[in-house]
């Protein structure tokens, strides 16, 4: 899977149908470089900007036997929360330490705290 997909797929944007995407391609990969790689952060562009631009437009419109629906903006919004979290998680995931002690027991602390027995 190509990062420009992982960013639709998080987005939600991965219509099989090019004609029924919300960005193109190239408006992902900008976002990308522009987020000096980070796809989370061009995620979170990009789905800001498909909110941004729906917030601007008719839900329905109706021409004659055309007729065209737009997904729901606060189900857009809803996304983007969750999104912004999961970002803010990848970038302060924990990382695990090993720490290896000669210490037998924790005397030494209790007298800088002044417990001893």
């Amino acid at each position: 899977m190509t990062i420009i997909e992982q960013i639709r797929l998080l987005v939600g944007d991965n219509s099989s149908d090019p004609g029924s995407q919300y960005l193109s391609d190239s408006v992902y990969q900008f976002l990308l470089d522009e987020a000096n790689g980070d796809k989370y952060q061009a995620a979170i562009d990009a789905l800001e900007s498909i909110i941004n631009e729906m917030a601007l437009s008719p839900a329905r419109w109706e021409l004659g036997d055309a007729a065209e629906e737009r997904g729901s903006l606060s189900a857009l919004e809803k996304r983007l929360t969750q999104l912004k979290a999961k970002a803010n998680r990848a970038k302060n995931a924990p990382v695990p330490v090993i720490i290896h002690s000669d210490r037998k027991d924790w005397s030494d602390f209790d007298s800088i705290f002044g417990k001893e027995d």
